[in-house]
């Protein structure tokens, strides 16, 4: 076997070389191939979504919207009570608590299973609030998942016993057992 000139084997390394920064062969050097895709945010809080359509079916709720709110509501409310029902009772029953007149978040609990609903996906969300006939209530709205959207499926409002009452505030979900019955 012959030996290979040293000086074919040095021009042969350079052109190499040569090549390789030119690319694609058009003469600009191409940067070497990187990711420059923004990196993907993190999926949702489940939590943090439920919130969101707590706020928007309460914002409804204080303005009066109550047709609107029990159609944005989820499947189990509305199996519990008509559309009808749910409007006289919050027309009936809003007006003895007067208007809102502050809300504070107090707390978020997930949960897969509650008494009397279905096994699920749900988050419980307490608030308490202040309104211009009753004062120092806890709020309780609980969200179901119903396919891949949060929606409210039950509400409530009370006071402690050392309290004055809050007996007839519209007890939204208490109409009836979350069993099915109507």
């Amino acid at each position: 076997m012959a030996a290979v000139p040293q000086s074919l084997t040095i021009l042969t390394t350079i052109g190499a070389i040569a090549f390789a920064a030119c690319g694609d062969g058009g003469g600009a050097p191409v940067a070497p191939a990187t990711d420059s895709a923004p990196p993907a945010a993190p999926p949702p809080n489940p939590t943090e979504v439920a919130r969101e359509a707590v706020d928007d079916w309460l914002s409804l709720i204080d303005a009066g919207s109550y047709a609107e709110a029990y159609d944005t509501a989820s499947d189990i409310l509305k199996e519990q009570v008509t559309r009808d029902e749910f409007v006289s009772t919050y027309e009936e029953g809003r007006p003895l608590l007067g208007t809102v007149r502050s809300r504070v978040f107090r707390s978020a609990t997930p949960a897969t299973t509650l008494p009397g609903a279905p096994d699920g996906d749900y988050v419980v969300f307490e608030f308490d609030a202040d309104y211009e006939q009753k004062e120092n209530a806890v709020e309780r709205v609980t969200t179901a998942l119903e396919a891949g959207t949060w929606r409210v499926a039950a509400t409530g409002c009370s006071i402690p016993r050392n309290r004055k009452a809050c007996s007839r505030t519209p007890p939204a979900h208490g109409w009836r057992s979350m069993s099915g019955s109507r």
